[in-house]
């Protein structure tokens, strides 16, 4: 049966024949096997040309179906057989849940098991706690392999209908944060009282859709639909927060490693908004 689809597909012996590795004499001698066996002809020369006879076209569709079962047995028994490697990765809760998770087609490999950790604590990669990692900020460790893969974005959001965002309450991170964008926020409105503070963005976000204030968030957890809309900055931007993707050197001679530390560089070059 493998014959006579090589042979159903070429339309010739002798490529038949390079097909499967075989002369295209041991070609014709099983086709002519088959034929005995079945007791008629399957294909009939024309102008030169080997082509399916009648009973060829139906044999060749039971043919077909039985290299897609065959070929169905074969990938079960690979999955039923795959070990795959885990790698562990770090990184913010927001990004995780906001950006990696939905991307996720565009890392996991079928040699991977990705294990990610969004613990408040940052974990090691000197401490072996992670394989990579992805920070926020340039890196201070000089052991890590570091790439800056993205950049976050600011800008201050409002309920689409609040009345008076010129007048409105803030939305404000916990008092003692004190990362350059929160600075940035306090001083574009210092006179403005403060409806809420959280040091979890997504709170903020909630709160900012509730219509409690102004709120400062990254673009990117503000999605399509959102009641949310972004007031004018008047020239005033937001400083942006570095992405670095980083790893040991060592880390990544593993292949796995490797492949998912370049398909996560890959995919923040391609969807980050």
């Amino acid at each position: 049966m493998r014959v006579f689809a090589a042979l159903a597909d070429t339309d010739s012996l002798s490529a038949a024949a390079r097909r499967l590795g075989i002369t295209h004499a041991t070609v014709g001698r099983r086709i002519a096997r088959l034929e005995e066996h079945l007791g008629g002809l399957l294909f009939e020369r024309v102008e030169g040309r080997l082509q399916l006879s009648p009973l060829g076209q139906r044999v060749r569709q039971d043919v077909v179906a039985m290299q897609a079962r065959a070929e169905a047995v074969l990938q079960t028994a690979k999955l039923e057989n795959r070990t795959s490697t885990v790698v562990r990765l770090s990184l913010p809760r927001t990004m995780a849940d906001h950006f990696l998770a939905p991307n996720l087609d565009g890392v996991v490999g079928p040699e991977v098991e990705l294990l990610l950790s969004t613990d408040s604590r940052i974990v090691s990669i000197a401490k072996d706690e992670s394989d990579i990692a992805i920070r926020l900020g340039r890196p201070k460790d000089s052991e890590t392999i570091g790439r800056r893969v993205a950049d976050i974005r600011y800008r201050v959001y409002a309920h689409r209908d609040l009345m008076t965002p010129e007048t409105a309450c803030l939305i404000d991170a916990e008092a003692e944060e004190d990362y350059a964008e929160v600075q940035w926020f306090r001083r574009q409105y210092p006179d403005r009282p403060v409806a809420f503070r959280s040091g979890s963005q997504i709170a903020r976000r909630g709160a900012a859709e509730a219509g409690l204030g102004l709120a400062l968030l990254p673009s990117f957890i503000v999605q399509p639909g959102s009641p949310l809309t972004a007031l004018p900055l008047n020239g005033q931007e937001p400083p942006v927060r570095e992405v670095w993707l980083l790893a040991r050197q060592n880390k990544l001679r593993s292949p796995e490693i490797r492949a998912t530390y370049d398909r996560l560089a890959q995919l923040f070059k391609d969807r980050f908004p």
